[in-house]
């Protein structure tokens, strides 16, 4: 998540964005800094709560884009599959499939306390149900005071999780060998 505040410092220092997200940057850069050690230990505990199951990724609408880059984080770095959804949208047809639901899914719930009251309830009625059926959920709680902050919390959370279910699973975090095979086989189309 450092890269991005440097990335948008440089980005308003050239006139490609405003520079009023400069002191929310700054905020969040302090944030990740004086919360390593509990983000590392979150980390941690998260990747156990995935070890050996199938992770599934649940957030408000406006926070997919961290759910996605979970989903990616754990694809790549861990060689892990999940999946994720949002909520509302996941309250249609997708918690009906929970009805098959089991202690083979390590759900995820990333809770970020600015949700509209209609959503925050969903999310907990919805986080009570999945869990009847998978036995546990694992609940990540965001820490700042604006989108921004929160986002770049979560996502370091995820990145830290991400290299320890790695080396939990056994697995080498620079392997892109299929990516590779993709690639090669791609080349001669």
């Amino acid at each position: 998540a450092f890269s991005v505040v440097q990335l948008l410092h440089m980005l308003a220092e050239l006139g490609f964005t405003s520079a009023e997200h400069v002191p929310t940057m700054n905020k969040s850069a302090k944030i990740l800094s004086s919360e390593l050690d509990a983000i590392q230990a979150i980390g941690k505990e998260l990747a156990a709560h995935l070890f050996g199951k199938v992770g599934v990724y649940y957030a408000e609408t406006k926070y997919e884009g961290v759910i996605v880059r979970a989903r990616q984080q754990f694809n790549e770095n861990s060689k892990y599959l999940g999946w994720h959804h949002t909520i509302p949208e996941m309250n249609h047809n997708e918690l009906v499939g929970w009805s098959g639901g089991d202690a083979r899914f390590a759900p995820v719930f990333f809770s970020t306390g600015d949700l509209h009251p209609r959503n925050q309830k969903r999310f907990e009625i919805t986080k009570d149900a999945v869990e009847k059926k998978c036995g546990k959920v694992f609940t990540l709680h965001a820490k700042g005071d604006s989108f921004i902050e929160r986002s770049l919390y979560l996502i370091h959370i995820v990145d830290w999780a991400s290299y320890y279910l790695c080396e939990m699973n056994g697995a080498d975090i620079m392997d892109i060998e299929i990516i590779d095979y993709l690639k090669g086989e791609l080349a001669k189309f």
